[in-house]
């Protein structure tokens, strides 16, 4: 009989057991909700492996198995250098249990424990290791859902290994915890999990950036209790107010990952992993190719240059700088220092936010003062000057009606000679000169008004957006169709981009731009019915699958689990496919922008969006028929 002890009236493993006549227990490493982890060594191969012994209540034992077994099928096919590998799973007697690779070294909670926080350019590297690990993870329908320090782990080689995946909510799958309900560590848990919303990619992306907050500040941000999560910001959580050796970009990326609202947020791991890698060759003085295509701040939409957030209506600002329906008559001019060495620090302050929407003179006009930076409403304009000013961009606020009071005095000198040169030409050789000449100068007063008048490009602060007429209807019809939820807001942000692509793009309204986009919106609306509907039949199954698995004497729960799995598998799929259709409309603005072609690759992602929806169709259409 294999040696066990007792603890807290729960049977374990002890010293010496050997499982499935080949993993002999070292000792406990570790355990969780269900869970307990140990060192064992793999008799066979000689070498150590962790083991996840399942311990769940008994009421939970069949579902906790079944799910645990779906769940390991899932993981089992992850391989990335920075996912903690999932070997096999197996069962021995009265014993469920994973095996996983095991990673000699700390994790990342004891290494800032120990060491304090980590250094940036290391804190950095980390953050793309693990996005990237999270992007594979989600590429393949797995949700890690427990993104904490706890659970990254650093191998001899400092290189950062994502663990833990037995603890997510994989594709297709509930956590053995609780159906439908929150899973993960409340700390680092994402606002829409604590309300009760089905996590998707924008969640673990939040949870990352948490956690590189708590890696780059070794604490949290303040929060109402030790058992709860800080309180959400919309503006995201900034480690630059706790360390001020943190640089302003990358406080600003943890800010983005950490925003309150998912539509704020990176879409995906990859986008936030993308933004590491382009700022960080920005700092070592990379160049574009160097870097890959320039991302504005994340790759999904615009810089907010006032909170940092993403701007990803095209409105120059975050709707919630732009001070909701207030009226924008308050323009922000930059303050141009006059050492030339502070000038060059601002720019480069400026240059990547603004690189991506402004060409190479309005930028430099920008940064002169000789145009406005934003409009805003006048209740926005002293927090938006605040806020510029903690990340040293100096603006002055002025009203639009005094808008000329920013003219430069090269302009006055310019109005000044003309008015005398004319005056001279009217008294020497030609009397008309002598009326025309007042009305010339006041045209050239009232266009550098105007010009003063207007951020760059035309129309920033408050435009109008439209979409392609042969898109209007769809996104009308859907929109009203969806009621609150994922689908909506999803679609809604979709819409948002393409009108934003679509506005501000060189060619709007002509065929490269204009028809392919109509048609992704049009996938992209088939796509968030399907999701909303999928959304409702889950709500509905995890009520049903618990309650059929604690069934006395049912032999059903495993079929019951594995259509929970097929809808679940179909819901991810279709969430990460809007997602990332996000990110390629994001990119795609920015490309427009410089007049590059984005029509093709407009088609491909509708054509991806119409393979998907075929994918998912029976899933979701045995759902329904089970369902009524």
């Amino acid at each position: 009989m294999s040696p066990q002890t007792e603890i807290a009236g729960q049977t374990y493993l002890g010293a010496g057991t050997v499982l499935a006549a080949r993993y002999e227990i070292a000792r406990e490493i570790g355990r969780g909700g269900y869970s307990v982890v140990y060192l064992a060594r793999d008799r066979e191969l000689e070498t150590d492996v962790a083991l996840k012994l399942l311990v769940p209540p008994p009421a939970l034992a069949r579902l906790a198995r079944e799910r645990m077994r779906r769940e390991a099928m899932a993981a089992r096919g992850l391989a990335h250098p920075n996912i903690v590998a999932l070997h096999d799973f197996l069962e021995d007697g009265p014993w469920t249990f994973i095996v996983m690779e095991y990673v000699e070294g700390s994790d990342l909670g004891d290494r800032v424990g120990r060491n304090g926080p980590l250094p940036v350019e290391e804190a950095v590297r980390l953050g793309v290791e693990v996005a990237t690990a999270l992007d594979a993870a989600h590429r393949q329908g797995v949700l890690h859902r427990d993104v904490k320090p706890q659970n990254v782990l650093l191998d001899g080689d400092s290189r950062a290994r994502l663990a833990d995946f037995g603890s997510a909510r994989l594709e297709g799958q509930a956590t053995v915890t609780a159906t439908g309900g929150l899973v993960g560590t409340l700390a680092y848990a994402a606002p829409e999990e604590m309300l009760g919303r089905r996590a998707d990619a924008r969640s673990d992306v939040y949870s990352l950036g948490l956690t590189l907050y708590w890696a780059l500040t070794g604490t949290l941000p303040d929060r109402p209790s030790t058992h709860l999560p800080p309180s959400p910001r919309e503006g995201g959580y900034r480690p630059r107010a706790e360390r001020g050796e943190v640089p302003v970009w990358l406080d600003d990326i943890v800010a983005c990952a950490t925003s309150a609202s998912t539509g704020h947020r990176f879409p995906t791991a990859g986008a936030l992993a993308d933004a590491l890698r382009v700022q960080t060759a920005a700092e070592r003085g990379g160049t574009d190719a160097e870097a890959g295509a320039r991302l504005p701040y994340a790759s999904v939409g615009e810089w907010c240059p006032l909170c940092g957030t993403v701007d990803e209506i095209g409105l120059g600002v975050c709707p919630s700088c732009a001070g909701g329906a207030g009226r924008a008559d308050t323009l922000l001019f930059i303050r141009t220092p006059s050492v030339a060495t502070e000038r060059r620090e601002l720019q480069g302050k400026l240059a990547q936010p603004l690189a991506g929407s402004l060409r190479g003179g309005d930028l430099r006009d920008v940064l002169n003062g000789l145009r406005p930076l934003v409009r805003l409403p006048a209740e926005s304009a002293p927090g938006a000057v605040a806020r510029l000013a903690e990340r040293g961009i100096p603006v002055a606020a002025v009203p639009m009606r005094r808008a000329w009071t920013q003219l430069p005095a090269s302009f006055a000198a310019v109005l000044m000679a003309v008015f005398v040169a004319g005056l001279l030409a009217a008294l020497v050789a030609h009397p008309p000169m002598l009326w025309l000449t007042p009305t010339f100068a006041v045209l050239l007063l009232l266009l550098g008004v105007r010009r003063l008048q207007s951020p760059v490009p035309g129309g920033r602060g408050g435009s109008r957006l439209t979409l392609p007429a042969k898109a209007n209807a769809a996104v009308r019809d859907t929109l009203s169709h969806l009621g609150p939820g994922p689908a909506r807001d999803l679609l809604t942000d979709v819409v948002s981009m393409g009108a934003g692509l679509y506005s501000r793009s060189d060619t709007s309204g002509g065929p490269d731009v204009a028809e392919p986009l109509a048609e992704l919106l049009g996938s992209a609306c088939e796509v968030a019915v399907d999701l909303g509907d999928l959304d409702e039949s889950l709500t509905i199954l995890d009520g049903k699958v618990p309650a059929q698995a604690a069934a006395d004497g049912s032999a059903e729960d495993a079929d019951w689990i594995a259509l929970q799995t097929r809808a679940t598998r179909a819901r991810d799929g279709l969430a990460r496919q809007l997602l990332e259709t996000l990110a390629v409309l994001g990119r795609a603005r920015i490309s427009a922008a410089s007049g590059e072609p984005v029509g093709e690759r407009l088609r491909r992602v509708a054509d991806e969006l119409e393979t998907d929806l075929a994918t998912h169709a029976e899933a979701r259409l045995e759902v329904e028929a089970l369902l009524g």
